[in-house]
């Protein structure tokens, strides 16, 4: 990150304190605070607890980079998308997981989540202006042997 740089994470949950903190019950001996305190001291970032749709309609914040990873419906994925394009910098972008072309699996189990297509493909059809650009095959190995990820990028569709 470059200096002057800000972090900010968002999880519907504390991911810092308390017994359900996600560290905690996978027996991580730190939290993602006391783990990045070690890092980096001077690394600016902040730990918000709050849903991803309550904290796009009220963030004075400007992105340049959004990973969306929560709610994976089509009903949540169609409200975050515009609203994270709205706190988006001109050349932002956005990095959507468990994006599923055509709603097929990408891995040998077969498992299928439709929501970010199907979210991204309406939105596309009422006319917004942005493309999708799906990872396709990395060069390491992923999930089940395989090299494919489920990893897409949302531009501006100039």
């Amino acid at each position: 990150m470059a200096p002057g740089s800000k972090l900010v994470t968002l999880d519907i949950q504390d991911v810092n304190e308390g017994a359900s903190a996600y560290w905690c019950s996978a027996g991580l001996p730190r939290s993602p605070r006391q783990m990045l305190s070690e890092l980096r001291k001077n690394l600016d970032v902040s730990f918000v607890t709050s849903d991803s749709i309550a904290f796009l309609k009220r963030t004075d914040f400007r992105f340049d980079l959004i990973f969306l990873d929560g709610d994976h419906s089509k009903e949540t994925v169609l409200k975050e998308i515009p609203k994270s394009l709205a706190v988006l910098n001109k050349n932002g972008v956005i990095l959507l997981h468990d994006y599923l072309p055509n709603s097929e699996p990408l891995w040998s189990d077969g498992s299928v989540i439709s929501g970010p297509f199907q979210a991204a493909e309406e939105l596309r059809m009422r006319g917004a202006r942005l493309k999708v650009i799906p990872f396709g095959p990395l060069p390491w190995v992923t999930k089940l042997d395989s090299r494919m990820t489920s990893l897409a990028m949302i531009v501006r569709d100039q």
